[in-house]
């Protein structure tokens, strides 16, 4: 099993989620302290791919740059 990014979490069922910290200076307009999506995989190489492009997406709504490690390729 390789190491995963930080954002990206495991179920008890072993389906990987994105999970990112929403930024404390913005309005509170969200319920909770934090985005939780599911990627619909269990394959780790599938999450990560399908992770960069959300991660890419909050990124630039939350206007954050984007982490090396989420456009790095790893098998």
């Amino acid at each position: 099993m390789a190491l995963l990014p930080s954002y990206i979490e495991s179920s008890k069922h072993n389906i990987l989620y994105f999970r990112i910290r929403i930024p404390q200076g913005l309005p509170s307009v969200f319920a909770r302290s934090y985005v939780r999506r599911s990627l619909q995989t269990k394959c780790e190489h599938e999450a990560i791919i399908r992770c960069a492009m959300l991660l890419e997406k909050s990124s630039a709504s939350f206007r954050w740059p984007i982490p090396a490690i989420a456009l790095t390729s790893r098998h």
